[in-house]
């Protein structure tokens, strides 16, 4: 272009002057064009801005800092699912003693006897008062490890000998379970990453990347809500890094227990389903409308939000298919429930400044 605009400048004539100039503006116009325009069939080139793509049902992803890294799409990874780990509560039993926090007054511990489990609250049976804000704890031999509400819900042991406390980590910390020395959590600091750190503090790992609701321990694997993924079910594997996508469906809760694996549908008015570790495939087996699932001593424990939120119990499964039924726990309708050796520990809706407790049967 610029050869032939050089050899009819040089002629001097000023209709080819402005012959040059409008072919110069058109060439311009029409490169720009083609610049701006994502749909010109000229360019195959695509820039993938989605750095966080859904994954489809049952691909296993690697959880490093590459968040965008797929292994093994299509692969189904056989669940073997085994108990790992304490859960914090917010009621533990230590020596005869029971520690217990009280919500309305910023989750203050006192001590009672075991023995008086039942009646904890009552201000005159009160043993100690400890120097703990927590509704997370976790006994580690003659130590409380606990999420501290004084401190933004960093991570705390205390000494129950000297009442000593030591700071853990330095990030609000949610959802500990306890196992094999380290504690995992929920980082509310960092995208509600799940983290681990060792119990001394010296060692600190980012586990799982994704934006995670809640989690519960198998030895191997990590069950986790995944909320990047509207809360579907994945697993975690601790030995090779990466995430299976388990549902096709949220679940508000889950737990598992002689090696089988339950989880509430939230798509479908919060009903109770099995899920084969295998196969994946997910089962009906009840109609309640069910909430914070949980596991303890060989046990399914729901809250049944048709029967007025009391807490129910599901029964072993009998015949083929496999049926199952559920009696009712509690005599009051609760918002939460906790275990501790052989109790359940509850608070009545109506009152939850109370906590009362049962002898599991």
């Amino acid at each position: 272009m610029s050869k032939i605009n050089f050899e009819f400048l040089n002629n001097g004539g000023i209709f080819l002057k402005k012959l040059s100039l409008s072919l110069i503006l058109l060439s311009l116009l029409l490169t720009g064009c083609g610049t701006a325009s994502s749909s010109d069939p000229q360019d195959n080139t695509q820039v993938n801005t989605n750095t966080n793509p859904k994954v489809s049902a049952y691909s296993t992803t690697n959880n490093s800092n590459d968040v965008n890294a797929l292994k093994n799409s299509q692969t189904k990874v056989s669940l073997v699912l085994e108990e790992s780990g304490t859960p914090s509560s917010e009621v533990i039993k230590f020596n005869e003693n029971l520690a217990a926090a009280k919500e309305l007054d910023n989750f203050k511990v006192s001590t009672y006897k075991w023995s008086d489990a039942s009646s904890i609250m009552d201000y005159n049976k009160i043993i100690k008062t400890l120097d703990i804000q927590s509704k997370e704890m976790i006994l580690n031999g003659n130590n409380i490890l606990y999420s501290n509400f004084a401190d933004s819900y960093k991570i705390y042991s205390y000494n129950i000998e000297n009442s000593e406390k030591t700071k853990i980590n330095n990030t609000s910390s949610s959802n500990l379970i306890f196992a094999d020395n380290n504690i995992y959590y929920i980082d509310e600091s960092n995208n509600k990453k799940v983290c681990m750190v060792s119990a001394d503090g010296k060692k600190q790992e980012t586990l799982i990347f994704s934006k995670t609701g809640k989690f519960i321990l198998s030895k191997g694997y990590i069950l986790y809500q995944n909320a990047d993924d509207n809360f579907k079910l994945y697993a975690y594997s601790l030995t090779t890094k990466t995430s299976t996508k388990i549902t096709d469906f949220a679940v508000e809760s889950f737990c598992f227990n002689e090696k089988k694996l339950y989880v509430v549908n939230s798509s479908d008015s919060d009903s109770l389903y099995t899920v084969d570790t295998a196969s994946y495939e997910t089962r009906k087996i009840n109609d309640y409308h069910c909430e914070k699932l949980k596991a303890y001593k060989n046990k399914v424990y729901f809250i049944n939000k048709n029967n007025s939120n009391y807490l129910s119990v599901l029964s072993s499964p009998s015949g083929d298919p496999e049926t199952y039924t559920a009696s009712t726990v509690t005599e009051y309708p609760i918002n939460d429930y906790n275990f501790a050796d052989n109790a359940i520990f509850f608070s009545p809706s109506t009152e939850t400044n109370r906590i009362m407790g049962k002898t599991i049967q």
